[in-house]
């Protein structure tokens, strides 16, 4: 009998020291992987980005009159001299599908720092002017800041402001239409499912709310 244990035990050792080998070459076969992708695309030669992929907005197409920003004209008069100054800048906005590594191999690693500023020239300046625009919202001037954000729309954030306060003047007009023209943009934009589902969300409870 003490044999017969200590042969099972054995072969319960073999089996789990197999496994445990199986799966320490299987790990140390993703991390090669890992590796070699992440030394590839270090390498990758710097490539020219396509001009069609910049945003450069026109700021003639923005509506920004003066209003008061926390009581202050004067705050809201500097938000919008740094909304103006920040159109001239290069802006890039990639989506969540697009990573570090596919961005170095598509426009080489040296690029990568330029495409981070250029993303964060983008999503400042979403922001900026959605503040601006929520100035506008509060004061009453609804078709001004519906403008701002249809263009921030059209520009492919991937943020929710803008949507929520496009559905926040669709509710205080009661425009139907517009609440659709909206839900078709949030169904077809490059953006965070999560964050799509939750603006659609909300959509549709302003619709119901406030227009049918």
């Amino acid at each position: 009998m003490p044999f017969l244990f200590l042969g099972i035990l054995l072969v319960i050792l073999f089996v789990i020291r197999g496994r445990m080998n199986y799966a320490n070459r299987n790990y140390g076969s993703k991390v090669g992987e890992f590796l070699e992708a992440e030394r590839e695309a270090n390498e990758a030669r710097r490539r020219d980005i396509p001009e069609e992929l910049f945003y450069r907005p026109d700021v003639s197409a923005f509506s920004l009159p003066r209003v008061a920003l926390g009581g202050s004209e004067d705050a809201a008069d500097k938000l919008r001299e740094s909304i103006l100054a920040l159109a001239k800048t290069p802006m890039l906005r990639f989506g969540p599908g697009m990573t570090n590594r596919e961005l170095k191999l598509t426009y080489g690693a040296a690029n990568i720092d330029f495409i981070a500023e250029c993303e964060e020239n983008f999503n400042d300046f979403v922001n900026r002017l959605h503040e601006y625009s929520a100035a506008l919202y509060a004061a009453g001037m609804l078709d001004d800041a519906e403008t701002n954000m249809l263009e921030c729309v059209r520009a492919g954030t991937g943020a929710a402001a803008p949507y929520r306060l496009i559905a926040d003047v669709c509710a205080e007009k009661r425009d139907a239409e517009g609440f659709e023209s909206l839900r078709e943009a949030a169904e077809d934009a490059d953006m965070e499912m999560l964050i799509k589902n939750r603006i659609l969300e909300y959509i549709d409870s302003k619709k119901i709310n406030g227009a049918e």
